[in-house]
């Protein structure tokens, strides 16, 4: 196997043009930033050409955020949704924010941001597991279209 992982903990700033100087002298590596903890390193590691692991999902999950990531003609970009605050008590609309636009099964199955914004506030284990489903399936996509780039 011809791959490397890159393991380090923190934050990727300051180490970014390194990492960029390794992924040019070995381009055909499949290499792995499986450290990262924020969804901005892992976007980041996606756009340099890296594989990232899924700790932004976890961490950002059990903080009750979840993220949407949209890919446009400039890179990745993300939004947050900090469903601790009580802005969304009464929000109607899936975590993605639009019916039809994630395909994770929290937005499919409709669970709405006040309903898991319920979950997370009181602790029930359901809330960080649907933010989870939902964030590791914009991370995917996100990969996806990364890899496309």
């Amino acid at each position: 196997w011809g791959g490397a992982w890159v393991v380090f903990e923190g934050s990727l700033q300051g180490v970014e043009k390194s990492l960029r100087a390794l992924r040019e002298a070995r381009p055909d590596d499949e290499m792995h930033l499986p450290g990262v903890e924020t969804v901005e390193d892992c976007l980041s590691g996606l756009e340099m050409g890296y594989g990232v692991g899924a700790g932004c999902c976890r961490c950002m999950a059990e903080d009750g955020v979840a993220f949407n990531i949209t890919a446009a003609a400039g890179g990745l970009s993300h939004s947050k949704v900090d469903l601790k605050l009580s802005e969304h008590s009464l929000d109607k609309t899936p975590l993605c924010g639009a019916a039809g636009s994630c395909g994770c099964l929290a937005c499919e199955d409709g669970l709405s941001r006040a309903y898991v914004s319920h979950l997370v506030k009181n602790g029930e284990m359901m809330g960080k597991i649907s933010i989870m489903q939902h964030n590791l399936w914009q991370l995917c996509v996100a990969a996806e279209a990364a890899r496309k780039k």
